[in-house]
Protein backbone atom coordinates (compact mmCIF):
# COMPACT_ATOMS: atom_id res chain seq x y z
CA UNK A 1 0.00 0.00 0.00
CA UNK A 2 1.75 3.58 -1.00
CA UNK A 3 0.32 6.27 0.97
CA UNK A 4 1.21 9.82 0.36
CA UNK A 5 -0.64 13.48 0.22
CA UNK A 6 -2.35 15.53 -2.49
CA UNK A 7 0.48 17.73 -2.38
CA UNK A 8 3.03 17.79 -5.35
CA UNK A 9 5.66 14.44 -5.47
CA UNK A 10 8.20 14.13 -2.86
CA UNK A 11 10.39 12.38 -0.10
CA UNK A 12 7.61 12.01 2.11
CA UNK A 13 5.78 9.37 0.90
CA UNK A 14 5.24 5.99 2.39
CA UNK A 15 4.64 2.32 1.88
CA UNK A 16 2.99 0.28 3.99
CA UNK A 17 3.29 -3.13 4.02
CA UNK A 18 0.22 -4.96 4.63
CA UNK A 19 -0.49 -8.46 5.50
CA UNK A 20 -3.16 -10.96 6.39
CA UNK A 21 -2.72 -12.13 9.67
CA UNK A 22 -3.21 -15.64 10.02
CA UNK A 23 -6.27 -17.18 12.34
CA UNK A 24 -5.10 -19.78 14.59
CA UNK A 25 -6.61 -23.01 15.41
CA UNK A 26 -9.28 -23.32 18.46
CA UNK A 27 -11.99 -26.41 19.02
CA UNK A 28 -11.75 -27.91 15.94
CA UNK A 29 -11.92 -23.93 13.92
CA UNK A 30 -9.86 -21.79 12.89
CA UNK A 31 -10.95 -18.04 14.53
CA UNK A 32 -9.76 -14.61 14.57
CA UNK A 33 -10.41 -12.37 17.10
CA UNK A 34 -12.49 -9.65 16.25
CA UNK A 35 -12.99 -7.87 19.58
CA UNK A 36 -16.83 -8.67 19.46
CA UNK A 37 -17.44 -6.79 16.35
CA UNK A 38 -17.73 -9.91 14.36
CA UNK A 39 -20.56 -12.27 14.97
CA UNK A 40 -20.86 -15.03 12.36
CA UNK A 41 -18.18 -17.41 10.95
CA UNK A 42 -17.02 -16.80 7.36
CA UNK A 43 -14.63 -17.54 4.72
CA UNK A 44 -15.13 -13.82 3.67
CA UNK A 45 -14.44 -12.37 7.68
CA UNK A 46 -10.34 -11.24 7.35
CA UNK A 47 -7.93 -9.00 9.12
CA UNK A 48 -5.04 -6.91 7.79
CA UNK A 49 -2.12 -5.96 9.89
CA UNK A 50 0.82 -3.71 9.20
CA UNK A 51 4.41 -4.91 10.37
CA UNK A 52 4.46 -4.17 14.14
CA UNK A 53 1.28 -6.19 13.85
CA UNK A 54 -1.08 -3.84 14.80
CA UNK A 55 -4.97 -4.39 13.08
CA UNK A 56 -5.16 -1.91 10.31
CA UNK A 57 -8.22 -3.02 8.53
CA UNK A 58 -10.85 -5.90 9.62
CA UNK A 59 -14.01 -6.95 7.99
CA UNK A 60 -16.59 -9.29 8.86
CA UNK A 61 -20.31 -10.81 8.43
CA UNK A 62 -21.92 -9.99 11.71
CA UNK A 63 -25.98 -11.22 10.43
CA UNK A 64 -26.61 -12.70 6.34
CA UNK A 65 -26.57 -9.33 4.62
CA UNK A 66 -24.47 -6.88 7.03
CA UNK A 67 -20.59 -6.57 7.70
CA UNK A 68 -18.74 -4.53 9.57
CA UNK A 69 -15.46 -3.00 8.14
CA UNK A 70 -13.05 -0.86 10.91
CA UNK A 71 -9.89 0.50 9.78
CA UNK A 72 -7.70 3.34 10.53
CA UNK A 73 -4.21 5.12 9.16
CA UNK A 74 -3.20 4.66 6.30
CA UNK A 75 -6.58 3.26 4.96
CA UNK A 76 -9.26 6.42 3.87
CA UNK A 77 -12.86 5.33 3.74
CA UNK A 78 -12.31 4.96 0.39
CA UNK A 79 -9.71 2.41 -0.03
CA UNK A 80 -11.19 0.54 2.95
CA UNK A 81 -14.36 -0.34 1.26
CA UNK A 82 -12.57 -0.98 -2.02
CA UNK A 83 -10.24 -3.80 -0.26
CA UNK A 84 -13.76 -5.05 1.15
CA UNK A 85 -15.48 -5.16 -1.96
CA UNK A 86 -12.84 -7.24 -2.91
CA UNK A 87 -14.57 -10.35 -0.80
CA UNK A 88 -17.43 -10.40 -3.33
CA UNK A 89 -18.32 -11.99 -6.16
CA UNK A 90 -19.59 -8.84 -8.01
Amino acid sequence: LFCSSNDPPNDNAELHVLKTKKPFFDAGQYRLNFAGRVTVPSVKNFQLENAKGDIVLQFGRVSDHKFHLDFKHPFSAALAFSVALTQFDI
